[in-house]
């Protein structure tokens, strides 16, 4: 069924994993749909008061590019600004999103429900029987994740490629590039935005979290549908389908295929073995979240290869 205010969803995109190809059709379905959206970075789409990045920023790309939390939703909500007239059906969300963002929204789908039980950046939801959010997490090899992240973000201002890096500069690019006036560093996506670390960069860079911090952002990503892009292309495209139709139309008509920007495995052989442990060693937080998110990625496909061959034998097209 498609997204609505009480059942949301919601677009974690972890950067660099192919997922500023996979925000259009989002927004080309919500608007399909009439539905109100906020997703990044796609504010000149169309959609008036339903379009509320446009509604928040107008044409500010820079603005509209940059929405990390939805902190604002609670002014909004209560604003008697026409422009924000929607605010209280946002029913798609996509950006750069902090999983610890969500619970006001949810709040909002439930604020008559008094079986619901909403905590703000709180985690332990009481939600009856069913989840009221449907999502997707797109994930991407911890290691190429980085090496992507840092030559789009961070090699403009080192003014030198990971593999020309000193291994104590490295080590300090990956534990505490947030010293060097980044907001955020490149190590550890899937824990920075997932986890309730919740804007902790700093604990997320040094991948000290705990297990039981662990184990939660492992029940967050079980909450999600889980897709590969960069490594899995046509499995997503399937997965996509199957799990999200009301989304399928947008995206599988974009055709995108392997995204030219991802740097491939050639960006590994430049740098040494020294340097590749380095990475390695330094986002093993994530390798633990990406190997637990991609069996559940082997799942989704086995559902989908046992559902296809169910209805051949059962002469169902």
């Amino acid at each position: 069924e498609p997204p609505s205010k009480a059942k949301p969803f919601f677009f974690f995109h972890l950067r660099k994993s192919g997922g500023s190809a996979f925000r259009p059709a989002i927004a080309a379905a919500a608007l399909r749909l009439q539905l109100a959206f906020l997703v990044a970075c796609l504010e000149d789409v169309g959609g008036g008061t339903n379009n509320l990045v446009n509604m928040l920023v107008g044409n500010d790309k820079a603005r509209s590019c940059n929405l990390y939390t939805l902190d604002f939703l609670p002014g909004i909500s209560k604003s008697k600004d026409p422009k924000f007239e929607k605010a209280n059906e946002l029913s798609v969300v996509a950006a750069h999103l902090y999983y610890d963002s969500i619970p006001f929204l949810l709040s909002i789908a439930f604020e008559k429900n008094s079986h619901a039980t909403i905590e703000h950046r709180g985690y332990n939801f009481n939600y009856m029987d069913h989840q009221p959010f449907s999502c997707i997490i797109m994930v991407r090899d911890p290691i190429d994740q980085f090496l992507s992240c840092y030559q789009e973000r961070l090699e403009p201002a080192i003014g030198r490629k990971a593999s020309e890096l000193p291994l104590e500069t490295l080590e300090n690019v990956l534990t505490g590039y947030t010293e060097m006036s980044n907001p955020h560093g490149c190590t550890n996506e899937i824990a920075r935005f997932i986890s309730p670390s919740y804007l902790n960069d700093e604990q997320v860079n040094r991948g000290q979290l705990s297990r039981e911090a662990i184990q939660e952002t492992k029940r967050r990503i079980s909450q999600c549908t889980i897709t590969d892009v960069t490594q899995r292309h046509d499995d997503t495209l399937r997965i996509v389908q199957h799990w999200h139709p009301w989304l399928a139309e947008d995206y599988l008509g974009q055709n995108t295929g392997h995204h030219a920007h991802i740097p491939n495995a050639s960006v590994r052989k430049e740098l040494t073995p020294e340097a590749l442990e380095l990475i390695a060693q330094h986002t093993s937080l994530d390798r633990e979240l990406y190997d637990f998110a991609m069996l559940r990625f082997e799942q989704e496909v086995e559902a989908i290869n046992m559902n296809t061959n169910m209805n051949d034998a059962n002469g169902i097209a």
